[in-house]
């Protein structure tokens, strides 16, 4: 809550690289779910750019891939009323209790607006793909993300791609839970043995 919100995404990904580099003489997996999902993409490109040990899996859960960030129409210009009311019409999962109280959107609105920001100014850059394996998730019904869409994600790694569609909207994290987190045991079973 006291820290600084980042507005742009290469520092997090530089101050996160940073803080676990230390951490990685052992195999390793990145996940991120929606803006997550591109934070741990750029992370593990960071990592490898730095001569890191690289992940051994990347997976990304309600994320648009890298090249279709630009396509999205921003919010964080919006007011306050507009922005919750755009962001939970178009994803989903914003509880009742920050829609209705101000004083939690007081807590809310300044992290979710700064993600905005990050991913509204993100300046995708072609370059080196990963080489691990990626797993990409959405949900069945998240708007945002079509299957067509999920399947570009392919073009992010040399290894092995494995798309899945789950039950769900945006938050499959939460909606599908088991079957998701099931299938990133299998992958890692399958990477790490």
């Amino acid at each position: 809550m006291n820290e600084p919100l980042f507005r742009r995404l290469r520092p997090l990904v530089e101050s996160i690289a940073s803080a676990i580099e230390p951490l990685l003489d052992r195999p390793y997996a990145l996940c991120g779910h929606s803006i997550g999902g591109l934070t741990a993409f750029e992370l593990g490109r960071c990592l490898s750019a730095r001569g890191a040990p690289r992940p051994g899996h990347l997976f990304v859960a309600a994320s648009p891939p890298p090249h279709a960030i630009c396509s999205l129409e921003p919010l964080s210009y919006l007011d306050d009323g507009a922005l919750l009311q755009e962001v939970d019409r178009r994803y989903g999962g914003i509880p009742e209790e920050v829609l209705t109280d101000p004083e939690l959107q007081e807590l809310f609105l300044p992290p979710l607006r700064a993600d905005l920001e990050m991913i509204e100014n993100y300046e995708h850059h072609e370059a080196p793909e990963l080489d691990c394996p990626v797993s990409a998730f959405a949900g069945l019904q998240d708007e945002q993300l079509p299957p067509h869409l999920l399947l570009e994600w392919r073009r992010y790694t040399s290894g092995l791609f494995i798309p899945r569609v789950l039950p769900g909207g945006h938050f499959i994290l939460r909606e599908s839970r088991r079957l998701l987190l099931d299938a990133m045991i299998e992958d890692l079973e399958d990477t790490f043995g």
